[in-house]
């Protein structure tokens, strides 16, 4: 039995993850050993993703990359999941 956690949110650094991509891609790397799931976020960009992917991850928190005026934008949402999908 665990009681550690199954997912994982963070942007590899306090800075974002622009100053973070070192870090996630090797935790990215790592999830399947470690039995616990990365999900990027903290200042995650589009631009990010492909290389994110490249590297191992698979879940993506896109936080304020789908709002506009503080509501959640479906034009927005559809654009991040062409890129995941």
């Amino acid at each position: 039995m665990s009681l550690g956690p199954d997912t994982v949110l963070t942007a590899g650094s306090p800075g974002g993850v622009d100053e973070g991509l070192a870090d996630l891609r090797e935790l990215a790397a790592r999830q399947d050993i470690d039995g616990v799931t990365l999900l990027v976020g903290g200042g995650l960009r589009q631009e990010h993703v492909a290389d994110l992917r490249a590297a191992g991850a698979r879940a993506f928190h896109i936080g304020t990359g789908a709002r506009a005026d503080g509501s959640v934008r479906a034009d927005r949402v559809r654009s991040w999941r062409d890129l995941i999908a």
